[in-house]
């Protein structure tokens, strides 16, 4: 028979029943009827007994064997989104600075240190060692010798033979060495070399080709300047009458736009101020000097030399304005 409720004290009505229930009082646990079957199974196997147990019985064993904050785990959520899951009445949280599983840890100081240290100890031996196999003081001096203007097959020879092994070449053009042959050495001629220290050998491509300048119509001085800034030289300067001013660059030999060596001699024709009174009589000359009086006064020289003719002398001569005509046998 069920213990009579108090007026104070909260009930529920019983389903299917005109019977109402107490409910427990708070910080006790409330059971279900399954629940409650339950514990008066497993006290009637712990204790036998003879009479039966009332409903308030059961409700004070439930409630000294079931603690009062719950059966089930609570969930928390932490700052880092995650679920910690912690027993009843457990007071322990997981903490964002305390995370439950570490992941790629870092290294300690202490290691990082150590690692450091090695690897500066093996790069200091590194260079030591190259340093001593190169030009330390545990290798052999050897002198290097004179080998400029020789073909560069034989200067490597002559270094191999002065114990110098590590040869290199670099190539570059020179107006005064031949193509092929040295030029100088680097380190130069007498130096000392240790080990596997590299002697480099200057070697001649022979001239540069350069693109010959526009000069004419520059006057002679412009353009005795302006031969020199292109690399070539100033060849032979002839005058001849014009109606361009005195010391105009008339014509260029070689011409302009083309390509010709480094110090190629340049030859100019500049205007002359006014033709001679007189053309000078060259008959009997040879054509050479003939040619080379006429010109240095200004004239245009033409010679007609018939096939087979073996003097090489003027034999007439005739003149077509500021042109000499010279017949030659």
């Amino acid at each position: 028979m069920n213990d009579p409720v108090s007026l104070n004290q909260p009930t529920h009505v019983i389903p299917g029943s005109d019977e109402t229930q107490a409910l427990p009082p708070s910080g006790q646990a409330h059971l279900s009827d399954d629940a409650e079957t339950t514990v008066l199974s497993a006290q009637s196997k712990e204790s036998p007994m003879t009479e039966p147990i009332s409903s308030s019985g059961v409700r004070d064993a439930a409630t000294r064997a079931i603690p009062a904050a719950g059966i089930l785990p609570t969930y928390d959520l932490d700052a880092t989104q995650t679920v910690a899951i912690t027993t009843a009445g457990s007071t322990a949280h997981r903490t964002p600075e305390q995370p439950r599983v570490t992941l790629n840890p870092q290294p300690k100081p202490l290691h990082l240190a150590i690692g450091a240290v090695v690897f500066v100890l093996l790069l200091a031996l590194a260079a030591f060692l190259g340093w001593w196999l190169a030009s330390g003081p545990g290798t052999t001096a050897n002198t290097v010798p004179d080998v400029s203007g020789v073909p560069v097959a034989n200067a490597e020879r002559t270094l191999s033979a002065a114990g110098i092994s590590n040869v290199g070449v670099h190539t570059m053009t020179n107006a005064q060495i031949p193509a092929g042959s040295v030029i100088s050495t680097d380190p130069g001629e007498s130096a000392q070399v240790r080990g596997i220290k590299q002697v480099v050998l200057l070697v001649s491509e022979g001239p540069a080709q350069l693109d010959v300048p526009l000069f004419e119509g520059m006057s002679l001085d412009e353009a005795r300047n302006a031969v020199t800034q292109a690399g070539f030289s100033l060849g032979g300067v002839q005058t001849q009458f014009s109606d361009q001013p005195e010391g105009t660059v008339l014509l260029q030999v070689p011409a302009a736009g083309t390509k010709a060596e480094e110090g190629t001699a340049v030859d100019l024709n500049v205007a002359a101020d006014s033709p001679p009174e007189q053309v000078p009589n060259v008959v009997g000359q040879s054509v050479d000097s003939a040619r080379q009086s006429l010109e240095e006064l200004g004239f245009t020289v033409e010679v007609n030399q018939p096939v087979g003719s073996t003097l090489d002398r003027v034999v007439h001569q005739r003149e077509d304005g500021n042109t000499v005509i010279l017949t030659v046998l």
